[in-house]
């Protein structure tokens, strides 16, 4: 079967964790069974079930789970009769918020802030969470007020102004999100890295590369001390077009030794460079960039060998040059630090499946490439391509029946894969023969 070309996507060269869309305050919306089930309970005491029921409806939709249905038709009811009684209000807007129910998430929190005390120590969540649910349905410009609103009180609540800075993006305005990524980047700590999280989510959400282009400039003018800064700008300037790559290239890699000037152990700058120079290894098929991308990885080997994410770009650095017992080594010590991570998965099986697909076609050492492929299949047992190698190197075995139940295998889940086609009928040939 045929090998793993491929092992990332073109410009997408890092796995760090995303900047998650939409956060919403912990304070306010505590979710438990408990608070449910006692909401539930409290009703069925206070035989206020037939009455809800007969009087008023107000979770007659599908978007309530049928056992919540009951503590939202109370607390409606509750809210109805004494609307001063604050914190019903947002007991009852993280219920329609768990049930993702946002048109009446946002009336209840509008409710809310009409009720809210003058006294109130939490305005900032409230305000927060009702710009929150606007975000969430659209509307861009009330979430701006309301946000903004929040951020004057309390401008330390980081979940507010990760909700501004993904409005301003919206908004395509970019100075102000520029400002919202240096507030977060201060309130996030040295370990996060809330420039990449946004380049991720613009990735994600807007079409327009040269638009993210413009983002990530306005963050390096506003905080121009800022490596992270930096090297989110060289990503995109990167990734912005693969037909303009030998006008990109020189300034991604100009933004990324900028990063590497402010500070010089700033690992993951050293990956992006050496990420950059694969990428135009594989863009021009020239081995020069290959050896340029290997001393920006070893240069960052010896500031931090321990490093998760440098043990996987150096992966796939030695996938690409076909040395699949280094990318082994390599791939297998980042999954070993983070077994839950796709993209490792993925990418280790591929070099289980590569190594062993090289033995097949060489015809050595069969029962070893047998073990790897046995490690793939462990990762992703329903690969095609994983176990039509299997089939392959069974096949080189002799052992045409086990060969064949493989092949099968691999052609149910890849059924218009050429190879996979051709490696059926040869295994069965064999095995008719037999």
């Amino acid at each position: 079967m045929k090998t793993y070309k491929y092992i990332f996507a073109a410009g997408c060269f890092v796995f760090l964790t995303s900047l998650s869309a939409y956060s919403f305050n912990s304070k306010n919306y505590i979710f438990s069974s408990d608070l449910q089930t006692g909401i539930c309970y409290t009703a069925y005491k206070m035989n206020f079930r037939g009455f809800c029921n007969n009087d008023i409806k107000y979770a007659n939709n599908d978007k309530i789970p049928p056992n919540s249905r009951e503590a939202v038709d109370f607390l409606r009811l509750v809210i109805k009769i004494c609307p001063y009684f604050y914190e019903n209000y947002w007991k009852l807007a993280f219920m329609y918020d768990y049930a993702g129910d946002y048109d009446n998430e946002r009336k209840i929190l509008e409710a809310m802030v009409k009720y809210m005390p003058k006294n109130n120590k939490g305005k900032d969540i409230d305000y927060g969470n009702l710009g929150r649910v606007y975000l969430i349905t659209g509307n861009t410009d009330k979430a701006g007020y309301w946000l903004d609103k929040a951020n004057e009180i309390n401008p330390g609540n980081i979940i507010n102004r990760r909700n501004s800075l993904i409005c301003y993006i919206l908004k395509k305005d970019f100075r102000k999100a520029a400002k919202e990524l240096k507030a977060i980047d201060k309130l996030s700590g040295k370990d996060n890295d809330c420039y990449f999280d946004a380049w991720q989510y613009c990735v994600r959400n807007i079409k327009d590369k040269k638009e993210i282009i413009k983002l990530f400039r306005a963050a390096c003018n506003d905080n121009p001390n800022s490596f992270k800064a930096h090297r989110a700008l060289g990503i995109a300037i990167r990734t912005s077009s693969e037909v303009d790559y030998e006008k990109n290239m020189p300034l991604a890699i100009k933004e990324f030794k900028k990063a590497l000037l402010l500070n010089s152990r700033y690992i993951p700058a050293y990956i992006s460079m050496g990420d950059t120079y694969i990428f135009l290894a594989l863009i021009k098929k020239e081995k020069k960039p290959f050896k340029e991308a290997r001393e920006w990885f070893d240069k960052a080997y010896e500031i931090d060998p321990a490093n998760t994410n440098l043990a996987y770009a150096m992966g796939e650095y030695f996938f690409y040059i076909k040395d699949y017992d280094k990318a082994i080594e390599k791939l297998e010590y980042a999954y070993s630090r983070n077994p839950e991570n796709e993209k490792f998965k993925n990418d280790l099986a591929a070099a289980y499946n590569n190594k062993a697909y090289f033995l097949y076609k060489s015809g050595e050492n069969l029962d070893y490439g047998i073990k790897l492929i046995n490690k793939a299949i462990k990762i992703k047992p329903d690969d095609g391509i994983i176990l039509s190698t299997k089939a392959e190197l069974l096949y080189k075995l002799g052992k045409y029946k086990e060969a064949y139940e493989y092949i099968k295998r691999g052609k149910k889940l890849l059924p218009d894969e050429d190879e996979i086609k051709h490696d059926f009928k040869m295994i069965k040939d064999a095995l008719d023969k037999k």
